[in-house]
C-alpha cells in the first residue's frame, strides 16, 4: 500500500470551518455533498443547521460534525411574534435569533471560515459579518436559488430576500452557484466584480470510488 505525505491537508486541518443552512440538513444533499468535500480536504468542518425541537442537537455518524440549533420559532412563540402564515412571518427576528445561536456556539469554536447556503444563508452571513472591521473569517456564500426568479413563495417572502440580497451580495469574499447561467445573470444585475464561481448539482466523481 502507497501512503503519500499532503502537506496541504495537515494545513487545512488547522482551520475551522462553520458552515451554516436553515434547514434540517440531512435533506439538502448539496449541502451534505458540500461539507464531506471540504471535510476530505483536511478542514474541521462543522454543519449547523435547524432543530424542530427546542433544543440543540447532534447528528452523529458523519466524518464531520452537524450542530441542529434550535429552530427560532420556539423564541419567536415566546415573545408572541411567530405566526403560523408564512405570509406574516417576521424573517427579520428570525435570521436575528438563527444567528444569535450561532454566535453563541462561535464564542466556543470561532470559524476561520464562515460557508453559508441558500437565501436564510445570505442573510445570516450579513448578520455575523458585521461591518469591515468586525469579523475576523473568511466569508463564502453558496447562492442555491435564482431569489428574483423563484415563484413557490409568497411575495412577502421574495421580496424579503431580495432586499438581502441586494444589500448583502457584495460582503462575502467569495460567491458560488449552481450555473454558469445563475452566475451570468447575477453578475450583470449586481455588477459583481467576480463572476460567482459554478459548483454544479451533480454527484462527485468520489462518490463512485470502488475503495
Amino acid at each position: 500500500m502507497h501512503f503519500k505525505f499532503d502537506s496541504d491537508y495537515i494545513q487545512h486541518a488547522r482551520h475551522r470551518v462553520a458552515m451554516v443552512t436553515a434547514n434540517d440538513v440531512l435533506q439538502d444533499s448539496r449541502v451534505l455533498k458540500t461539507a464531506q468535500t471540504v471535510s476530505k480536504l483536511g478542514y474541521r468542518v462543522c454543519l449547523y443547521g435547524l432543530n424542530n425541537e427546542n433544543a440543540p442537537a447532534r447528528v452523529e455518524g458523519y466524518p464531520f460534525e452537524i450542530v441542529l440549533l434550535p429552530d427560532p420559532r420556539f423564541e419567536m412563540e415566546r415573545l408572541g411574534k411567530w405566526t403560523a402564515g408564512i405570509e406574516d412571518m417576521n424573517y427579520d427576528d428570525f435570521i436575528s435569533i438563527f444567528s444569535g445561536h450561532l454566535q453563541n456556539d462561535f464564542r466556543q469554536k470561532p470559524p476561520d471560515f464562515l460557508h453559508t447556503h441558500g437565501m436564510a444563508g445570505l442573510a445570516v452571513g450579513g448578520k455575523l459579518y458585521g461591518g469591515d472591521e468586525e469579523h475576523d473569517f473568511f466569508w463564502i456564500h453558496d447562492i442555491h436559488e435564482y431569489t428574483r426568479g423563484t415563484t413557490n413563495i409568497p411575495d412577502s417572502t421574495g421580496a424579503f430576500y431580495c432586499s438581502v440580497e441586494e444589500k448583502f451580495i457584495h460582503r462575502p469574499d467569495a460567491l458560488t452557484s449552481g450555473s454558469s447561467a445563475q452566475s451570468d445573470i447575477l453578475q450583470d444585475f449586481y455588477s459583481l466584480k467576480t463572476k460567482p464561481s459554478v459548483v454544479l448539482n451533480a454527484p462527485r466523481c468520489s462518490d463512485f470510488d470502488h475503495y
